[in-house]
């Protein structure tokens, strides 16, 4: 339900659906997470990022939104590029 409400038009929607997959914490966070890599919402797009980070347990990728906002596009290529190992 909450990867539907990833695709919705309404960008606060979107917000609170990144927030709570970035919260469930388990590998299945993963795929709504990059997909919210790509969403044109800023906001979106770090908490995915963070997201992503948290899950898969890359403590040196964490980041804030000064950093995001400072090198947005290094964070995004990294998750858009990560595949999980097997």
């Amino acid at each position: 339900m909450l990867t539907d409400l990833l695709r919705s038009s309404d960008v606060e929607t979107r917000r609170a659906a990144v927030r709570a997959v970035l919260h469930v914490g388990t590998k299945e966070a993963i795929v709504p997470l990059k997909y919210a890599l790509l969403d044109s919402d800023r906001q979106v797009r770090f908490c995915a990022a963070l997201g992503l980070a948290k899950v898969t347990g890359q403590r040196d990728w964490e980041l804030n939104m000064d950093m995001f906002d400072a090198d947005e596009e290094k964070y995004l290529s990294h998750w858009k590029d990560y595949s999980e190992p097997r």
